[in-house]
C-alpha cells in the first residue's frame, strides 16, 4: 500500500513543479517590464551623484536602445531617427542638465506583436530640478520595441498627443 502512494505523489510532484515553471518563467512581457523598471531606476538621480555613476547609469539606459531609434513627437509632427550612440548621448545630456531627476512610468499596458516585436503604451512622469527651476511633466509614451539578439531593445518612442482641439 506504501508503494502505490509514492506512484501517486511523483506525478503530483511534477505536475506542481510543471505548474510552478509555467507560472514564474520569464515571459517576454515579464522581461519587458522589469527593462522599464530598469529604466525608473537608472534615470533617477540624486543632488550628490557624482559623474562617473551618472555616465554609468546613462549608458545603463543605452544598453535598451536600439540602433538606430526613431523619436516621434505628436504635438509638432515631428520625427527624427537616432544611431545609438547620439541617443545615449541625449540621454547623458539630459541627465547633466538636472541635480536631481526621477521618472516614473504608470499605466504600463505591452502588446505582443510578434515573437520579436511589442509595443508598450503608458504614462510618463518625469520630476527634476536645475539651479531652482523644476521640471514636472507628465507625458502618453508608446514605445515599439524589437528583440534583437535575445534582447527587447527600444526602437521607437511616440509621445502621444493627448489633449487635440480642446477651446480655451
Amino acid at each position: 500500500m506504501v508503494a502505490g502512494k509514492k506512484w501517486i505523489l511523483i506525478p503530483l510532484a511534477v505536475v506542481l513543479i510543471a505548474g510552478l515553471w509555467l507560472m514564474l518563467r520569464p515571459t517576454d512581457e515579464r522581461i519587458i517590464r522589469r527593462q522599464f523598471s530598469d529604466i525608473e531606476k537608472l534615470f533617477k538621480k540624486g543632488p550628490d551623484e557624482p559623474p562617473l555613476k551618472s555616465l554609468k547609469k546613462a549608458a545603463g539606459i543605452g544598453a535598451y536602445i536600439a540602433d538606430p531609434c526613431r523619436l516621434t513627437l505628436e504635438k509638432t509632427n515631428s520625427e527624427a531617427a537616432y544611431p545609438h550612440k547620439e541617443a545615449t548621448d541625449r540621454v547623458i545630456l539630459l541627465r547633466s542638465r538636472y541635480t536631481t531627476l526621477d521618472m516614473e512610468i504608470h499605466d504600463l499596458e505591452i502588446t505582443l506583436d510578434s515573437d520579436r516585436q511589442a509595443q508598450a503604451v503608458m504614462t510618463v512622469r518625469i520630476i527634476g530640478e536645475a539651479q531652482g527651476l523644476d521640471l514636472a511633466d507628465v507625458q502618453e509614451v508608446r514605445a515599439v520595441l524589437e528583440k534583437q539578439e535575445g534582447k527587447w531593445l527600444i526602437a521607437g518612442v511616440t509621445v502621444i498627443e493627448v489633449l487635440t482641439g480642446v477651446a480655451n
